[in-house]
């Protein structure tokens, strides 16, 4: 059988035309069919916390009583990750998250007479540097969206464990201003470094983005397929109590608002 020139010219174009548009179909897939996902990330923590601790001590026979009232404010997080597939579109994750911050606590004070019973004097001090550390383990159910040929949209929940270490006023020193005792000065104070465990959970979404390649400023190897880069907003909590000098305090607001952004390299 005769195949005239026409007929293989249009043969010919068919097949280059089918491979050249197999390749980007190809490079479109190697995110989408990745069985595993690792992450990378820094951001900021946007939630403000306001705890306020309120301690009795004993002083002259009598009790007293100060408050401790600090922000726990906007910090620095970091977090790094990995997700495998087990199902389609399903994956389990882990996130292990970190925050440091410090703040300052603003003590007020009433202090008993040393001669006069329900004669109580105030003061007032503040106790600066006053640390809070943070680390949140995020296990996660994920489920994710093409959006595109080259985003994912990545919706997640699940439990979180949390390990803190907050710095808290425990006690307080005062000094006397002389006779007639009716002035009182916050000398110094004494502060405790609470360690605690609390379970809680997490959830949120991952916008990411794996047309890198495409943007040709990064150059064009073939590595760049399983570079993206994405933006995550995920809420976290956990609200364990704590005590004090055997007195029990508000819960410790652990977790918040976050907000981060880095890298995903899939594999």
């Amino acid at each position: 059988m005769i195949i005239s020139r026409s007929v293989r010219w249009k043969a010919a174009s068919l097949l280059a035309f089918a491979c050249f548009a197999r390749v980007p179909q190809a490079d479109a897939q190697i995110h989408r069919d990745a069985q595993f996902v690792v992450s990378a990330n820094t951001g900021i923590q946007t939630t403000v916390n306001t705890r306020v601790d309120r301690v009795n001590f004993e002083l002259f026979a009598e009790t007293g009583n100060f408050s401790a009232t600090q922000n726990l404010g906007r910090t620095d997080v970091y977090d790094i990750g990995i997700a495998g597939r087990v199902w389609k579109r399903f994956r389990v994750g882990a996130v292990a998250a970190y925050t440091n911050q410090a703040s300052t606590a603003a003590i007020d004070a009433e202090v008993p007479h040393p001669f006069f019973f329900e004669f109580p004097r105030t003061a007032s001090g503040v106790s600066t540097e006053l640390g809070h550390r943070e680390w949140a383990f995020h296990l996660q159910g994920q489920y994710w969206l093409p959006l595109g040929e080259k985003s994912i949209l990545t919706l997640f929940v699940g439990p979180s464990v949390f390990k803190a270490n907050q710095e808290l006023v425990t006690s307080i020193l005062t000094t006397e201003r002389g006779f007639p005792f009716d002035i009182v000065a916050l000398a110094t104070d004494t502060t405790e470094v609470v360690s605690i465990t609390a379970v809680g959970f997490n959830l949120g979404f991952d916008l990411s983005y794996f047309g890198l390649k495409q943007l040709g400023f990064l150059g064009k190897s073939e590595r760049l397929d399983h570079l993206g880069v994405a933006v995550t907003a995920r809420y976290s909590r956990a609200a364990p109590g704590i005590e004090l000098k055997g007195q029990f305090q508000p819960a410790l607001e652990l977790g918040g608002t976050q907000v981060v952004g880095g890298i995903r390299v899939v594999f």
